[in-house]
């Protein structure tokens, strides 16, 4: 069996506290979210600072969790968050007020690594653990 590695460098992701504001007449009619059979869609691994468990909206597209053993008993942040909603999700506009999720493509596993503040405030990765981990 063969395995195949994408590492993805993401452009920066919109928030929604510095989102213009959307008039009414121009918010899109969001689809009814629909929970898929996840047991046939394919499975990605997040490699990061953790997804909570209970995410509300990817908790039905976890599919388990792996965490190095010096990285710490939750989540941090929320970057672990945002890259597996758009790995499952895609791209997605969310400045409407009652945005719904579509339905998924991918389930996820959850790679906890060491993480750290780095220098500018970001969060960084221990590269010493992801290579661990995986």
């Amino acid at each position: 069996m063969a395995f195949q590695s994408v590492q993805s460098i993401h452009a920066p992701f919109r928030s929604m506290t510095f989102a213009g504001q959307v008039s009414k007449s121009s918010r899109a009619v969001q689809p009814s979210h629909e929970v898929p059979d996840v047991s046939e869609i394919p499975t990605v691994a997040i490699v990061d600072a953790g997804v909570p468990r209970q995410h509300k909206s990817l908790v039905s597209f976890r599919r388990g969790e792996y965490r190095h053993p010096e990285s710490q008993l939750t989540h941090i942040g929320d970057h672990g968050s945002r890259v597996a909603s758009r790995i499952v999700f895609g791209d997605l506009d969310a400045r409407g007020a009652a945005f719904v999720p579509p339905t998924g493509t991918c389930r996820f596993l959850d790679v906890v690594v060491p993480a750290f503040s780095g220098t500018n405030g970001d969060i960084e990765l221990d590269d010493k653990a992801i290579l661990e981990s995986m």
